[in-house]
């Protein structure tokens, strides 16, 4: 009995850590919708309203999520009490449970986050592939009045003007999920000045390139915000490899009880 309560308890915090999650994430969007229609006029934001209405669908499925954990909790505490059955080794081993699966969500967490950013840094580089064939010739101004700037490269530049934006405010969402972990573990670097350097650019292409007709800021601004995006993927690695470790160390810790009780 007290075995089952456990396993629950452990998947109602997986729970509880997702809609938490998700309460972020909806928080985070929403502060995103309303900085893409105040910055970027006549901007379809249909992608961000989709992702919306999903957040607000799946945290449905968690409204319930607080009280089934209070109560389970309750219900744990109430049969530890009575039970004389439950030896030191036994809480351990409970314990190291609870650690085990809250180890593997972090691992999860960072592996995310390294995604998010792996896919901002290779939006940024065909972005920045365009660009700098572009320079070639020179600025926008020059190269549309030569005629020699095709429109197909044109339109592919916009499009993945609007991929890589949504990729970077992903990342960052996912840099927020990651920055809760590094009060128990990581050493990830603020995210402020992250964030700074992305409205930089984004400002600066989508805004100053398109009205100045200069591609070198945005060029340069684009090379700037992909070495930093690197900075962080290596400490999300690093921080991501230590939790490994940790969880290796935990799960010899473990069979060590197991083997060794009678």
């Amino acid at each position: 009995m007290f075995t089952e309560l456990n396993g629950k308890l452990i998947e109602i915090k997986k729970k509880l850590r997702e809609k938490s999650k998700l309460d972020k994430k909806l928080y985070e969007i929403n502060k995103e919708i309303l900085n893409e229609k105040e910055v970027f006029e006549n901007l379809n934001i249909e992608n961000l309203l989709n992702q919306k209405d999903d957040i607000e669908k799946e945290l449905l499925c968690y409204s319930n999520v607080e009280d089934e954990f209070k109560e389970i909790l309750k219900k744990k505490e109430e049969l530890i009490k009575q039970s004389n059955s439950i030896d030191e080794e036994n809480l351990k081993l409970m314990d190291l449970r609870e650690r085990l699966a809250d180890i593997e969500y972090d691992i999860r967490e960072y592996g995310e986050a390294i995604d998010a950013g792996n896919d901002v840094l290779e939006c940024i580089d065909k972005l920045m592939q365009i660009l700098s064939s572009s320079k070639k010739i020179g600025f926008f101004k020059n190269l549309i009045r030569s005629d020699s700037l095709k429109e197909e490269d044109m339109e592919r530049a916009r499009e993945l003007t609007c991929i890589t934006r949504h990729s970077m405010n992903k990342f960052k969402r996912e840099l927020l999920d990651v920055k809760l972990l590094t009060s128990k573990r990581g050493v990830i670097t603020s995210s402020e000045s992250f964030s700074k350097m992305i409205d930089l650019f984004i400002n600066d292409f989508c805004v100053r390139a398109d009205l100045n007709k200069d591609i070198d800021r945005a060029i340069f601004n684009g090379r700037s915000l992909s070495e930093n995006i690197q900075v962080y993927v290596s400490e999300l690695l690093e921080s991501e490899k230590k939790v490994k470790e940790e969880l290796l160390r935990l799960k010899e810790n473990y069979s060590v009880i197991i083997e060794n009780m009678d």
